[in-house]
């Protein structure tokens, strides 16, 4: 048996914004994501709905194209409510209407136009894609030169901008004090970081 792929992304959209969806699943795969196409099911069989139940639960983010007709239906509510059920970022691209237009609980998510879903796909890649070994890897030598324990750096604003300094000049990435932060933390769970010197660099006063 072929093994079901495992997405990225789990794009939701209505089957009649088959052309929009496309042109987003386009963009968000320029970053190098993978996308899962909900819209282009056709009969929901049971199969479908536990491929669909899979998908959404696998996906590391939720991308829902948002159109006038969508913004009425109450699939869009039971949609955003799995996917903070299960955990996951959702973003809302909107197109067709004005952001005032949107149903209102949608925001409390991160909501932009279709023109900005290339902006939307980096979010997603820098913010929430696993690092490969070598940015592992670049991430405990940034950490072992800063030489200030994880848990310490989350009260330390100026020790944490220096970790995204370090890490970005040895990997080209712009990726946030956050999700830095939080790598380090899942690695310190795991006894995964190395064990600290005196710190290398000093701190601004």
């Amino acid at each position: 048996m072929t093994p079901r792929p495992i997405f990225d992304v789990f794009l939701s959209h209505r089957s009649q914004d088959a052309g929009l969806a496309a042109f987003v699943a386009d963009e968000l795969r320029e970053q190098g994501l993978d996308v899962f196409h909900s819209g282009v099911i056709a009969v929901a069989t049971e199969a479908v709905v536990d491929d669909l139940r899979s998908a959404l639960a696998e996906s590391i983010a939720v991308v829902i194209l948002v159109t006038p007709d969508y913004a009425k239906s109450p699939n869009l509510a039971f949609l955003t409510g799995a996917a903070m059920a299960w955990e996951k970022p959702v973003y809302i691209l909107y197109d067709g209407l004005d952001l005032s237009e949107l149903p209102d609980f949608l925001g409390q998510y991160r909501v932009a136009p279709i023109t900005a879903v290339g902006e939307i796909g980096r979010q997603i890649k820098e913010e929430y894609l696993p690092f490969s070994a070598e940015q592992e890897d670049a991430l405990r030598e940034a950490y072992a030169e800063l030489g200030i324990p994880a848990d310490q750096l989350v009260m330390r604003v100026s020790a944490r901008a220096q970790l995204v300094r370090i890490f970005a000049e040895k990997t080209q990435l712009d990726v946030g004090a956050e999700r830095l932060l939080r790598e380090l933390l899942n690695k310190r769970k795991r006894g995964q970081l190395p064990r600290l010197q005196a710190p290398r660099i000093a701190e601004p006063a």
